[in-house]
């Protein structure tokens, strides 16, 4: 029977033919997906008006596809939309971030800083990972006037220092 045994619905089996193969519904439906994007991005812009409110978007598990790309690029028609630079969700996304967000550097609002460790941890302390955090905070430093978060965690409060005293030395 084709009807689910518990609740009497019909049934629809969907097989993939290949495991290594990922369908995305919005990138198979872009046109659709941009189309609700444009619309909240729209909606966004009237609520936030001229109140000097920004949202900044921030990377979180790659933007390598490039329905993706394409939405970020339509909420940065916007003046309120804007991107957060997230150093450790780059590193876990394979550094496949950077470069998009250093093609819209001029839209970059705000850098979350903070070290990683090999096999994808993130949030980590300062000067303890596989991070060039030099560079990331001299980056930011050039790049975003207004505001960055570095991480610091209370209980690591002597590290953090000393990795920052080092920094500030150099």
């Amino acid at each position: 029977s084709d009807r689910d045994p518990f609740y009497g619905a019909p049934v629809v089996v969907v097989v993939l033919a290949d495991r290594n193969v990922r369908t995305y519904v919005y990138a198979e439906n872009e046109d659709f997906y941009l189309g609700k994007m444009r619309q909240f991005r729209d909606a966004v812009t009237a609520a936030i008006g001229d109140s000097g409110i920004k949202v900044s978007i921030e990377n979180t598990d790659g933007y390598d596809l490039p329905f993706l790309q394409h939405a970020l690029e339509l909420l940065l028609e916007s003046p309120v939309f804007g991107l957060t630079f997230d150093i450790g969700h780059n590193y876990c996304a394979g550094d496949m971030d950077e470069s998009f967000i250093l093609a819209h550097q001029d839209r970059l609002t705000h850098f979350h800083i903070h070290d990683c460790v090999e096999g994808k941890k993130d949030h980590r302390t300062l000067g303890t990972g596989v991070l060039d955090v030099a560079r990331y905070l001299a980056l930011a430093k050039e790049l975003v006037k207004n505001r960055n978060v570095v991480e610091f965690y209370p209980e690591l409060h002597d590290k953090h220092q000393a990795f920052c005293l080092q920094l500030y030395d150099s």
